[in-house]
């Protein structure tokens, strides 16, 4: 038993014990949770998204897009989903929507995809990459997968030549979910230009060697690396001076 004796006393136990509390069983944060930091010290903050299909399920911008939190852009190459997109956000003023994959040169490309049909998990349908390997390898959630794959012919663009294209203000978060693209999207990005404060991709597909590199690239710009169960988020580290 702890005898507390005076208000001091009691102030800095509880001190203790909520440190303690937050050491032992703190939530790992989430994208959102980064996201709603930013936007509480900025208000409003602007963004670039790659790779945002609906702009629907599990999507971290959403609800910060429709309180009228957040501006920007939004890229995504399947037409039938950023029509969806377009649809939810219609009320909704400052956005930019450009329906292209980002890759190295303009032209068009093969994108793979699954079919919808009943009884597939809700997130299956967001599944969409240049690799057919990517989908294969959630054969466990879905395991016939393989015969659900189909693929689609979608324009492509340099994310420079979009960038210059739509006139982006400079980002404060740059989102990217790629399935598998997303440190090729990383390497392309102008950091010599734009210096987002957040930046976030998956690397749930990525080689512990392609990990690896990017975040060392991305460090070299004056970022810290956080690690979530499937992102990478980099912060703009304000006690380095940018390279």
């Amino acid at each position: 038993m702890i005898l507390i004796r005076s208000g001091k006393e009691l102030s800095i136990y509880r001190t203790i014990t909520d440190c303690l509390r937050s050491l032992l069983f703190e939530k790992e944060k989430t994208v959102g949770d980064y996201i709603r930091r930013l936007i509480k010290r900025r208000t409003t903050i602007v963004f670039i998204q790659v790779g945002g299909c609906d702009c629907g399920l599990n999507d971290p911008l959403s609800e910060f897009i429709l309180q009228g939190k957040a501006r920007g852009l939004i890229i995504e190459p399947i037409k039938e989903y950023l029509t969806k997109a377009k649809k939810k956000y219609q009320k909704i003023p400052g956005l930019i929507f450009s329906n292209c994959a980002i890759d190295a040169k303009k032209g068009t490309r093969l994108i793979y995809r699954i079919r919808k049909i009943p009884g597939l998990p809700e997130w299956a349908y967001q599944v969409c990459s240049f690799s057919r390997n990517v989908l294969l390898s959630h054969k466990k959630e879905i395991p016939k997968i393989e015969t659900l794959i189909t693929k689609e012919r979608v324009a492509t663009l340099p994310l420079n030549t979009l960038l210059k294209q739509k006139d982006v203000e400079s980002p404060d978060l740059l989102l990217v979910d790629t399935e598998g693209h997303d440190d090729k999207i990383i390497k392309m990005f102008p950091f010599q230009k734009y210096r987002p404060e957040l930046v976030i991709f998956e690397h749930k597909h990525l080689t512990k060697n392609k990990k690896r590199s990017i975040c060392k690239k991305i460090t070299n710009y004056g970022y810290s690396i956080q690690e979530t169960n499937t992102d990478i988020v980099a912060l703009k580290n304000k006690s380095k001076k940018n390279k």
